[in-house]
Formats: C-alpha cells, sequence, structure tokens
C-alpha cells in the first residue's frame, strides 16, 4: 500500500474516497507519539490494534493486515493498518510479508 505522506503545514491533504485525512494523520501521528513514550515495546500488532480502534471512534472503516515472512529459519509475523488502500501504521516493512489475514474493522 502506499504511505500516507506528511505534508508541510498549511498544505491540504487529498481527500480519499471515503476519508477524512485529517483523522487519518491525527491518529498515525498519535500512534507514533505514544509508542515512543511507552515503558515497553509496542508492537505492530498492537499499534494497528489501536490504530484500528482509535479509527473507528472517529467512524473511519480501516484493514487490519497480517503478514508472514521467512527471512531465515524462523517464521516472522507482521502487522500494518491501512485506510483505503492507504498505510496508516506498519507499512514500511509490509512488502518483505506475505499477508495471510485481512480484518476490516467492523461496520461503522
Amino acid at each position: 500500500g502506499t504511505l500516507i505522506p506528511r505534508e508541510p503545514p498549511g498544505m491540504p491533504m487529498p481527500p480519499t474516497p471515503s476519508t477524512d485525512y485529517g483523522k487519518i494523520l491525527r491518529v498515525r501521528d498519535g500512534l507514533a507519539r505514544v509508542a515512543s513514550r511507552l515503558p515497553f515495546q509496542c508492537n505492530c500488532l498492537t499499534q494497528a490494534l489501536a490504530g484500528q480502534w482509535m479509527l473507528r471512534r472517529r467512524k473511519v472503516a480501516s484493514v487490519l493486515h497480517v503478514g508472514v515472512a521467512k527471512p531465515g529459519p524462523e517464521i516472522t509475523a507482521h502487522a500494518w493498518l491501512t485506510v483505503d488502500d492507504r498505510v496508516v501504521c506498519g507499512g514500511e516493512e509490509s512488502p518483505s510479508f506475505t499477508p495471510i489475514g485481512r480484518f476490516p474493522s467492523p461496520p461503522l
């Protein structure tokens, strides 16, 4: 998916087909701020679940994706969150993972 870009202050975000970019950006930035301040490691699944919950409260539909990869002898997993096929969190690593699950937010 496409990462949601950071725009310079004052630049309007182009709308996605069904959502308000401002809400998505606030959730994305909030997730990053909180995760960096917690006294424990906040993994990708925790962030994607929290992001999906935060977006749902703002009436924005999202999809949580889970993927796996086998870069060596062990299998690793990764989760990322998208809105209208644009990555909200966890997308930096997602291209190297094979999707095995897709979990849309419950109906709004």
